[in-house]
C-alpha cells in the first residue's frame, strides 16, 4: 500500500508557521534546511522559503551564543545533503571564520567563552563543511601571531588544517584586529597604525592560494610577511583598503599589473589627514595611474580630518587630475570626503574617461561644483548610466547638462536642496525619469524606456506611453 502524501498547498501552509520575517535568521535556515530533506516533495516546498543570502553565506554574525551548536548542526545537515544528492553542498560559497574561536586566546572573558569552538567536535564540523563545499570566497578574522607556546602550536594546526581547503580560493577577505594607538591630538599627528608581528602562517596561506586569487579585501594594517604575500598575488584584479598605511597599500598594488578594480578607505599615516607633504598619497595616485586598464576607483579620504596647507592641497589636487587623465577606460568613479578634489578633476574626467558608466560624487570639496565642467566635451560620458550626488555644493547646471546630455543615464540621485530646484524636476521629468525618497535625498528612474531622435532633439518614452 503506497504512503499517502501531504499535499504541497498543506506542508506550504505548515512551514508558514515558522516565523520569517527575521529570513536571515541562522536557525531558521537550518530549521528549513532540515525540514526540506524529509522527500522531494517537502524539499519542493521548502527550499523556495530558504533566504538565499543566508544559504550562500552562513555565520555572517560570527559572535553569536549559539556558535557551536550551529556549526556542528549545518555540518551534519551537509553530510546528509551530500548523502541525498541535494544541492545544499554546492550551494554554499562563502563561509567567515574567526580565528579567536578556533584558537585559545589569554584573557578570555565570561561573555566570551560562550561563543569558543575549542573542542574537537567543534574542529571536526568546521572541517566537514569545508571538505563538503566549494568555496568561492573565504571571510577570515585574525588575530595577533603571538602569545605562549600552547597557543602557536594551536594556531599551526588551525592554519594546516584550514590551507588545503583554500587552494583554489579565488576571493579572500583579511580583517586584523585594530593595533592603532589611541587618538593624538595637538602636534602629534593623527593615530597610526603600529607594527604588527610577522604572521608566517597567514603568509602561506596567501602564498597558497596566490595562483587562483582575483580579489582581496584588507581592513586594519596587516604583518609585513602578509603584505608582501599580497603583493605577490599575479592576478588580483580587484582589491579594497580600509585604515590600513599608505605605503603599506602603495607597495601591495605596485605588484598588481591586472588591477581594475580598487577601493580605498580612510588609510592612515598619509598627506591628507593634514600631516605630511603629499609625497605618500602623491605616489599613490601614481602607482594607480600606471594601469591604463583600471576600470573602478572607490576613493574616501581619512576621517581625520585637518586644514590642508595650500602646497599640499595643490599637490594632491594636480596628482588626482594625473591618475584621471592616465585612466581611459575607467567606468565606474566615486569619490568621498576628499578635500583637495576640484573641478579639474571632474573636467579630467569628462575629457578623459569616455567609458564611464558611473559616477558618485559624496561631499567632496567647497571647490568641486561642476560649474562649466562639461563645456568643450560634446559627446561626455555617453555610457554613464548612473549619477549619484550628495554634495550639496555643486550646481543645478552640471546636473543638469548630465541629464540633457547623457543619452543613456538611467538613475539620477539627488540631495534633497538639488531635488527641489523647479529647473532640475522639470528635466527629469520630460525625460522620463520618476523620483522615489531614499535615504539621503531623492533617486530619480527612468525605468524601461525607449529613445529616439526627433529633428536632432533626443525624445524618451516609456513603455506603454504615447509619443
Amino acid at each position: 500500500m503506497p504512503c499517502p502524501r501531504l499535499p504541497p498547498e498543506i506542508v506550504y501552509h505548515i512551514l508558514c508557521c515558522f516565523d520569517h520575517t527575521q529570513s536571515k535568521n541562522i536557525d531558521l535556515f537550518l530549521d528549513l534546511m532540515a525540514i526540506s530533506m524529509v522527500c522531494r516533495e517537502w524539499f519542493g516546498v521548502a527550499r523556495p522559503m530558504i533566504n538565499n543570502d543566508t544559504l550562500r553565506q552562513p555565520f555572517t554574525h560570527i559572535v553569536n551564543p549559539n556558535y557551536t551548536n550551529n556549526l556542528i548542526r549545518l555540518a551534519a545537515l551537509l553530510s546528509t545533503a551530500h548523502h541525498l544528492a541535494l544541492p545544499y553542498p554546492s550551494e554554499i560559497n562563502s563561509f567567515a571564520i574567526s580565528e579567536a574561536l578556533f584558537i585559545p586566546t589569554e584573557n578570555i572573558t565570561q561573555s566570551r567563552q560562550v561563543v569558543q569552538a575549542y573542542t574537537p567536535t567543534d574542529h571536526a564540523a568546521f572541517l566537514t563543511i569545508l571538505s563538503l563545499t566549494t568555496l568561492s570566497h573565504l571571510h577570515l578574522i585574525t588575530t595577533h601571531a603571538s602569545g605562549p607556546p600552547h597557543r602557536m602550536q594551536a594556531r599551526a594546526r588551525f592554519f594546516s588544517r584550514l590551507k588545503p581547503h583554500c587552494a583554489h580560493i579565488p576571493a579572500l577577505k583579511l580583517w586584523f584586529t585594530d593595533l592603532r594607538g589611541s587618538v593624538r591630538m595637538g602636534l602629534n599627528g593623527p593615530p597610526q597604525p603600529r607594527p604588527r608581528a610577522d604572521d608566517p602562517h597567514l603568509s602561506d596561506l596567501v602564498s597558497n592560494v596566490a595562483q587562483t586569487l582575483h580579489s582581496v579585501n584588507i581592513r586594519y594594517e596587516p604583518d609585513a610577511l602578509t603584505a608582501a604575500a599580497l603583493a605577490r598575488c599575479p592576478h588580483l584584479q580587484n582589491v579594497a583598503f580600509e585604515l590600513c598605511s599608505v605605503r603599506t597599500v602603495t607597495d601591495i598594488l605596485r605588484g598588481l599589473p591586472d588591477l581594475r578594480k580598487v577601493a580605498i578607505r580612510c588609510l592612515l599615516d598619509g598627506d591628507d589627514d593634514g600631516w605630511g607633504d603629499g609625497s605618500t598619497t602623491e605616489n599613490l595616485f601614481n602607482v594607480l595611474a600606471s594601469n591604463e586598464d583600471l576600470e573602478d576607483i572607490y576613493f574616501t579620504a581619512t576621517p581625520y580630518m585637518h586644514d590642508l596647507s595650500e602646497h599640499v592641497s595643490a599637490r594632491l589636487g594636480l596628482a588626482l587630475v594625473g591618475l584621471f587623465a592616465r585612466t581611459p577606460r575607467l567606468k565606474r568613479l566615486h569619490l568621498s570626503s576628499v578635500p583637495y578634489a576640484t573641478d579639474d578633476v571632474l573636467r579630467t574626467v569628462a575629457r578623459t574617461c569616455g567609458d564611464l558608466e558611473e559616477l558618485a560624487l559624496h561631499t567632496t570639496s567647497q571647490l568641486v561644483t561642476g560649474l562649466g565642467v562639461l563645456i568643450g566635451a560634446t559627446t561626455p560620458w555617453p555610457r554613464l548610466r548612473t549619477l549619484v550626488v550628495s554634495d550639496t555644493k555643486i550646481f543645478p547646471s552640471f546636473v543638469g547638462a548630465v541629464v540633457r546630455r547623457c543619452e543613456v543615464l538611467e538613475s539620477v540621485q539627488l540631495p534633497r536642496v538639488l531635488n527641489q530646484n523647479p529647473d532640475i524636476r522639470a528635466l527629469l521629468g520630460r525625460q522620463g525619469f520618476r523620483d522615489t525618497e531614499v535615504e539621503g535625498g531623492y533617486r530619480w528612474k527612468r525605468g524601461s524606456v525607449c529613445c529616439w531622435k526627433r529633428e536632432g532633439v533626443c525624445c524618451w518614452k516609456r513603455d506603454g506611453e504615447e509619443e
